[in-house]
Formats: structure tokens, sequence, C-alpha cells
């Protein structure tokens, strides 16, 4: 029989996405986000993303709401390159532009306004538990405020710490990836901006700065609208930092945002060209975020199909080296609506065929997924390299591609 509810955990990238999707193609579905709404908690700075996750999230999206996912994409070429730079010198190594796939740097606050408009979403529900029923053809979930909803397919779109993942497949879980990072958010003037990034092309919009001893930092900035030239009202660019270490000393907390800020600048003084310390003195104590030890999924078989099944990070959480994260929780979440599609509207829509969708979908997602989790891990491994010839084979590569590639 046709589907009548698909239960969605988490109202992440993946997880809206998912939604939108579904939303098109009139299959009907159930949203639960533990945040109390939309706004109740920061969800990130930046997102670095691949040129073609705006094709899936158009397809996920109706017409009406893709001038809105437009206006938060730049539309300047610096918005789709990236700098490697010389955190001691300031000045760029290699310019990597992404081709044929370039890259995107947008708001993730204001992304994931977007995907979520118009969705039903049920906040302040915090998943427990599933329970498989009536034959393990339906699945009933528990939330902490003791309700109870039940579905045909349960989604587990609930990040890394996921915690369907940890019912369904207790043995696995991610792995630390090496290093600390830590990062803020926060608003410069126009004037700095110049100052720091350079004119006529210095730097992209986002760069990495490679240091010495496990240290590199990630520079990125943006407007709150489309015009990469034209500040906002109050004469202000929204910035990103993150710092990501891997030497013997990390800052000696990870929730306490005074000691990461002077940590940050600390650690500024001694890695980073003076041009960028502006960067760090200019960040309030609040535009902190939580520290993390980077974490990424190890290798495992998949599982044996059922009515539960995962999507995003969930499934493949995976560094931030790379820009594939988000992308592969939209493939995800449009490779699995089009499989649930098939089924849906099929004359012959027996639980044998729901599980053959289901078990195409997560050969497709695991296979997909784990390329780019061990793409990142090894552009992890070579920013973050353990020795100093390590470092040595680092930087050869880096002068090698900016050979190739070229500064600018």
């Amino acid at each position: 029989m046709p589907l009548e509810n698909v239960i969605i955990i988490g109202g992440g990238m993946g997880g809206l996405c998912l939604a939108q999707r579904l939303k098109q193609l009139s299959i009907p579905f159930t949203l639960y986000e533990r945040d109390e709404s939309l706004t109740s908690r920061a969800v990130g700075s930046c997102l670095g993303i691949q040129e073609t996750a705006p094709d899936n999230l158009k397809l996920a999206l109706p017409p009406h709401l893709h001038p809105d996912l437009e206006a938060i994409w730049p539309r300047d070429p610096l918005g789709k390159s990236f700098d490697f730079a010389s955190a001691k010198t300031g000045q760029t190594i290699a310019r990597n532009k992404f081709l044929p796939n370039g890259m995107y740097i947008t708001s993730r606050a204001q992304l994931r306004r977007v995907l979520s408009t118009d969705l039903p979403i049920q906040y302040g529900k915090k998943f427990e538990s599933y329970t498989l029923i009536e034959n393990d053809t339906k699945v009933q979930v528990k939330f902490a405020d003791g309700t109870t909803a039940t579905g045909d397919i349960l989604i587990g779109a609930d990040g890394s710490n996921s915690t369907i993942r940890s019912l369904l497949l207790p043995n696995i879980t991610p792995i630390e990836a090496g290093f600390t990072t830590i990062a803020a958010t926060t608003h410069i003037s126009f004037t700095l901006r110049d100052q720091i990034w350079g004119t006529n092309s210095d730097l992209t919009r986002a760069a990495l700065l490679i240091g010495h001893s496990g240290t590199c930092m990630y520079i990125s900035w943006w407007n709150e609208g489309p015009d990469a030239d034209v500040p906002s009202p109050d004469g202000t660019v929204k910035i990103c930092w993150r710092l990501d270490y891997s030497g013997s000393s990390p800052p000696a907390s990870l929730t306490d945002r005074k000691v990461m800020l002077e940590w940050a600048r600390q650690q500024a003084r001694e890695q980073v060209h003076q041009r960028f310390w502006p960067l760090v003195d200019e960040t309030k104590e609040e535009d902190m975020w939580v520290g993390k030890k980077v974490k990424s999924m190890p290798d495992y078989e998949a599982w044996k199909t059922g009515r539960v099944t995962l999507l995003g990070d969930a499934a493949h959480c995976m560094t931030s080296y790379g820009g594939r994260g988000a992308l592969q929780a939209f493939e995800d979440a449009i490779h699995l609506s089009s499989l649930l599609q098939e089924y849906h509207t099929s004359s012959n829509a027996t639980p044998q065929l729901l599980s053959t969708k289901i078990a195409a979908y997560e050969k497709d997602m695991l296979e997909r997924g784990f390329k780019s989790v061990h793409t990142s891990l090894r552009n992890t491994h070579l920013m973050h390299p353990d020795t100093k010839f390590g470092e040595w084979g680092r930087n050869l590569l880096m002068s090698t591609m900016g050979f190739f590639m070229g500064k600018r």
C-alpha cells in the first residue's frame, strides 16, 4: 500500500531537504526536531558547499522559493574559488578553482531558514527510541516528552551523534580525526575586510592559512545578500574564522568562550601573519562557537535493511576538508525521495518492494558517502601532518599546485 507517514528525525540540512522534496512529491511525512524553534540554538557559522548542491536544492524546493535560495548564494567568481595561503607570510600559495565543480561559501543559518520555509516542523521533540510493530511493517517512535508517533519508515537525519544510529548500529561510533577546532562568526567593517583580504583578488572569499606544528586557520567572509561588493546597511560584512589544531597544547576548555578566545589570540600571534590578527582581536566572547574534537565515521558494513535507515552525517559524518558533508546529505535526500516516490506510486506497493527501494538507497548512500569520508580524511591528514617530513611534503604539494593552477 502507498506510504502513510515517513518519519524524519532531525531538522538539519539533510532532514529539511528530504522533507521539502517529499512535500513536492505529495508523500506524507512528519519532521521532528529537538530544538524548541528554528532560532533557539546557534547552528554554526558559514558553510562551504560544492557547486552541484544548488541543483539538488532547487529540485527539492518549490519554484517560488528558488529566488530565496539564489539570494543567499554568492554570484561572484571569488565565491567559487578557494585559496591556500601561508600563515606566516599571508601570501597565496595556490588557488584551487575546484574545476569543474566550484564551491560556494554561504550562511548556514540562512540556508536552514530557506529550507525550513513552509514546512510543518514539530519542534521540541527529542527522540528517545523506536520499536518495530505490526510484523515489522511499521515503526513507532517515542519522544522524551512521552508522546509517540507511528510511520512506515523512520529516517535518522539526526547528525553525527545520531541516537537512531546508536540504536540501529550500537557498535559504530565516529572516531576522532586528529585535530581540535574552535571557530567564531562576527562582523568587521568593509574597510578592515579590504585590509585583511587585500584588493585586486589578493585572497578569495575563503582561504586556508597553512601554518606549522599542526595549525591551520580557515577564514571567509560573506554578505547577507547576493552582491559581494555591497556592505550591510551598517557598513559591515560577516566573517568566519576557524582554528584547526592538531598540536600538543589545545585550549584548556572547548566550552568556555573566554578561554577559547584567549587561546585563539595567542595562537594567532604565534602562527599567523599580523595582517590576520584583527579577525581574532575583533571577536567577542559571545561570537565564539563551542569547540570540538573533529570526528569522522569509520568504515562499517551495511546493516540488514528494514524500516529504519540513516541520512547525512548520521550515516557518514566527515571532516570539513572538502566541503562534501552537506552535499552528500542533499544527495542522500534526493535519491531516497526518488526511490520512495517509485514505491508510493507503484501499483504493486508491497512490503517487499519498499525493502528493495530502501536497500538500493542504502547501497548507494554508503558507497557514495564513504568515498567523501575517505577524501575528507585524506585532505585532513595532508593539512595536519604529524611529522616535519609530512609538513615538508604538504608544502611542496601546495607549491606545485600554485605552479600549475596559478595564484590568481
